[in-house]
């Protein structure tokens, strides 16, 4: 059905995120990494849509493009609340290797995979919005 919507439809914003958030609860990581690349294109001073991407390249263990991204939203936004340490988090060498990473950060962008709702076959717990806007889809 995506792939059938993806043909048919105009290139909006807050429909792209949406899309790349729908990838990312199916667990289509690179597919939802190739939807938000291509936003970051389009609209590269949405800092939103970094954060987006830099979230979705730490779930699928892409640490060092994650910490690249995360620098790209300290140029773009430099007083954003999180980039600096998430880059400082992702740079620097674990003090201890068995430890999940973000735990200790509370500020962290969470890391949990997304799981299956009870019953439902769908994906729970990852799509969130910070506002009652609809164009400002967040992956949680």
């Amino acid at each position: 059905h995506l792939l059938i919507l993806k043909k048919n439809w105009s290139r909006k914003l807050n429909v792209l995120r949406y899309l790349a958030a729908t990838y990312y609860r199916l667990g289509l990581y690179d597919e939802a990494i190739t939807e938000l690349r291509g936003i970051t294109e389009q609209w590269p001073g949405e800092v939103a849509v970094w954060e987006q991407l830099a979230r979705v390249y730490e779930v699928a263990g892409r640490s060092a493009e994650a910490a690249n991204t995360w620098e790209q939203i300290v140029r773009v936004s430099p007083s954003h609340p999180t980039a600096a340490r998430s880059v400082q988090r992702l740079r620097s060498p674990s003090e201890d290797a068995g430890r999940e990473e973000g735990v200790d950060d509370p500020h962290a962008p969470s890391l949990a995979r997304p799981t299956l709702a009870h019953g439902s076959g769908m994906p729970s717990g990852t799509l969130c919005s910070n506002n009652s806007s609809e164009s400002n889809f967040q992956i949680c």
